[in-house]
């Protein structure tokens, strides 16, 4: 697979060219990074309402020993994962309400 560069387009992560074979994204690397966020962490991407996908997707193994990694990297732990209601602010793994 190729992967040449797409026009102007930088990476969302580190602002590189994006590549083809990792659109938008310009690696591997980033585009695992953003998963991470997706994730969980300091600072995680939050989409407000109820899970759109199914609890236990699986990765393959090399996705998940990549995810690992940048994870550890970033200082995230795998078991800071909420699962949440954000329209009635509730947690959906406890019961217990969101601040």
């Amino acid at each position: 697979m190729s992967t040449r560069t797409l026009g102007s387009k930088p990476c969302p992560i580190c602002g590189e060219p994006a590549a083809t074979r990792y659109k938008p994204f310009c690696s591997d690397r980033c585009r695992m990074r953003d998963l991470a966020h997706w994730v969980g962490g300091d600072e995680p991407y939050v989409i407000p309402g109820p899970p759109m996908a199914p609890v236990g997707v699986d990765l393959g193994e090399e996705e998940q020993t990549l995810l690992e990694e940048i994870m550890a990297e970033a200082g995230i732990d795998t078991g800071n994962v909420i699962h949440a209601d954000f329209r009635n602010k509730r947690r959906r793994d406890d019961d217990s309400d969101i601040e």
